[in-house]
């Protein structure tokens, strides 16, 4: 199993824990930007009565990441992270025909409608979710807002008004609202798309668009950011920013909507603000109804939910088992095989 950075624990809980349930060993290899929480994770493990070497950590970068993938005694590959890593694991698991768990990047949209109540309320969610949870480092963080023209501009000014009040810092202070960005190559990333909006004019930045300053120049933090009129084709609206961004669209008809929910290649997760689903983008109570098509670069696999649970949770492969010679009429009535059973096989076990 390789965990992401953003949110390791969670991955782990997620992903270990059923693993183990359905009867595995596991190899969790970390980010090694947060390799301490799975640590703890292992020792909790331990604690809890689980035996040495049911749950092993191995730490390192992609180079331990790549042998873990290609070992031949890892029976099954379970993911989260971007595309770009994705594609180079299917690659590997491809070659061994070994099946994969990915869980990959998201892009989600926030579809707020005219009846959708207390716009503060929507503003300060928009803001919070995007912004104030882990400086906007989440795969499923709503990082587009697309919002009725009848109330477009008004939200605006709420969002932004909203956003100017977050404190930069560190995020042990009880009064900061926005933590650092993972690393320098983070923010270099983060701030280059930015600075590729103003050059492509592809969106007017209304708050923020800059790396912090004053005490925080020299280090991994960036302004609350608030972009409106995105041109819907460019980088930032089409990838995932990974930083404390949130694009603001307009939209006139139930359908335009859609279409902008849908016009990226992530399909993770999309929501609806509004007091009456009836007749909007998909009926009474869709909150993921955006997802209408097949999104390339989302997860490959339902490795959560009631989807998962048949499988049991994609970590339980079930097997057809020859039996003893003298029962191979019952073993080809339960295959559903009608022809005589080869020698060979008869004689397995």
């Amino acid at each position: 199993m390789i965990v992401t950075w953003n949110g390791p624990v969670i991955s782990l809980g997620m992903k270990v824990v059923p693993a183990l349930a359905a009867g595995n060993c596991v190899v969790v290899k970390p980010s090694e930007f947060t390799p301490f929480s799975p640590d703890l994770f292992a020792q909790l493990l331990r604690e809890a009565g689980v035996p040495q070497g049911v749950c092993t950590i191995l730490t390192g970068g992609p180079e331990a990441g790549a042998a873990l993938v290609r070992h031949p005694k890892v029976a099954k590959v379970s993911f989260a992270g971007g595309p770009v890593a994705a594609r180079q694991i299917m690659h590997a698991c491809a070659d061994q025909l070994k099946p994969a768990v990915l869980e990959l990047g998201g892009k989600t949209a926030s579809l707020v409608f005219p009846d959708a109540g207390d716009l503060d309320a929507v503003a300060n969610r928009a803001v919070r979710d995007c912004i104030g949870v882990l400086a906007g480092q989440g795969c499923a963080v709503p990082s587009r807002l697309i919002v009725h023209e009848d109330i477009h501009d008004e939200m605006v000014e709420r969002v932004t008004a909203i956003a100017a009040t977050y404190k930069v810092g560190d995020p042990f202070d009880p009064e900061v609202k926005v933590g650092p960005l993972i690393n320098a190559a983070a923010v270099e990333r983060v701030c280059g798309m930015l600075d590729r909006v103003r050059r492509d004019g592809a969106g007017r930045i209304v708050l923020g668009g800059s790396k912090a300053g004053g005490d925080l120049a020299d280090k991994n933090f960036v302004e609350p950011t608030i972009i409106v009129d995105t041109d819907p084709d460019h980088e930032i609206a089409q990838t995932e920013i990974f930083g404390p961004v949130l694009l603001i669209f307009k939209f006139s008809t139930d359908d335009e909507a859609v279409a902008l929910a849908n016009s990226t290649p992530y399909g993770l997760g999309a929501n609806i603000q509004s007091t009456n689903l009836i007749g909007k983008a998909g009926g009474p109570g869709s909150t993921n109804s955006c997802a209408t098509r097949r999104f390339p670069s989302s997860s490959r696999s339902r490795p959560k939910g009631a989807e998962a649970i048949p499988r049991p949770l994609f970590y339980v492969h079930l097997k057809p088992q020859w039996r003893h010679r003298d029962n191979r009429a019952a073993v080809r009535h339960r295959l559903g095989r009608r022809h005589p059973t080869r020698r060979s096989a008869r004689a397995a076990g």
